[in-house]
């Protein structure tokens, strides 16, 4: 049975989606629960709730999620912050946080770790919000340095290529496509997500380990949507339209898709869509070799552009 949009997304687990006062330094605070117990037991119960095949919000109700906090925040309080950070609770579910000069990737970008966010999707392990700019740490960061988790890494590829594309610069704007509508769900289909993940893969791969199983068949995925949404996309008309900082255009929606190309010039962001597809399926190639040609691989396009941080 071929894997669905939904399927590919949830076996991934690696995408979940203020003015700031100014920051002070938090010493940390001692916890007696032992965080791995807490951030396993945390997965078990914090499981989404599913519609139709697709995962939706938790399924942990209200009283059960403030108790979660509760045990949630004084573990990221107390472990969450490295030399340099500094760190700022904000409510009852969240700390912010403030990283070291050499660890914010990206500039404005506010970095959370957010039990709320787990809530709004459980099936996720972290994610970038364009809307706030928000990158939302995951609970592996409670275990582990949280700028060295991959999924901190792989949400501040999805940030970089927002704040580039915010910019006008025009092959980050096209990597930011969005299109939702029934087929992809729970979450839009982001495009960039082909060149974060290949990133991914390809770091793994540098660094002599392996990547993880669902992200080739992942990235084989979001090319063949991409495939289709192009000849679609390529047929229809649409109007500009500004989304979280960045121009585009929307396009007519037909059998309920709704599709945003990132970008000032229509045609050029397609052709540079045309262009990361071919690539695209070039790049799966030499990252599946025995031996890896990483220079090849960042020879191709969006690669050369920059977007492996």
């Amino acid at each position: 049975m071929k894997p669905t949009y939904a399927s590919i997304l949830c076996a991934s687990l690696v995408c979940f989606h203020c003015a700031t006062p100014s920051p002070k330094t938090r010493p940390p605070t001692a916890t007696a629960e032992p965080v791995a117990e807490v951030v396993r037991a945390f997965r078990s119960e914090n499981t989404p709730r599913m519609i139709d095949g697709v995962p939706g919000e938790s399924s942990l109700e209200p009283q059960a999620r403030d108790a979660w906090c509760e045990r949630l925040v004084p573990l990221a309080e107390a472990h969450l912050a490295r030399p340099g950070d500094r760190i700022e609770k904000r409510g009852a579910c969240a700390v912010e946080l403030y990283p070291a000069a050499t660890e914010q990737r990206v500039p404005d970008v506010h970095v959370r770790f957010d039990a709320a966010a787990f809530f709004r999707k459980p099936y996720a392990a972290a994610s970038y919000d364009a809307s706030t700019r928000t990158l939302f740490l995951p609970l592996d960061a409670l275990e582990a340095a949280w700028n060295e988790v991959p999924a901190t890494v792989h949400e501040w590829g999805h940030a970089a290529i927002h704040a580039r594309a915010r910019t006008g610069d025009p092959i980050a704007a096209a990597l930011a496509t969005r299109i939702s509508g029934p087929a992809y769900r729970p979450d839009p289909f982001h495009v960039d997500e082909l060149p974060i993940n290949l990133c991914d893969v390809l770091r793994a791969r540098e660094r002599g380990g392996e990547p993880q199983p669902w992200q080739l068949p992942m990235v084989r995925t979001f090319l063949a949507a991409l495939e289709s949404e192009l000849a679609a996309m390529k047929e229809l008309r649409g109007t500009r339209e500004t989304l979280d900082g960045m121009e585009g255009t929307r396009l007519e929606t037909t059998n309920g898709i709704s599709r945003w190309v990132g970008g000032r010039d229509l045609a050029n962001s397609l052709a540079v869509l045309e262009r990361v597809r071919v690539d695209t399926g070039k790049a799966i190639e030499l990252l599946e070799a025995p031996v890896l040609d990483a220079n090849r691989v960042r020879a191709l396009h969006p690669f050369d552009h920059g977007v492996c941080l």
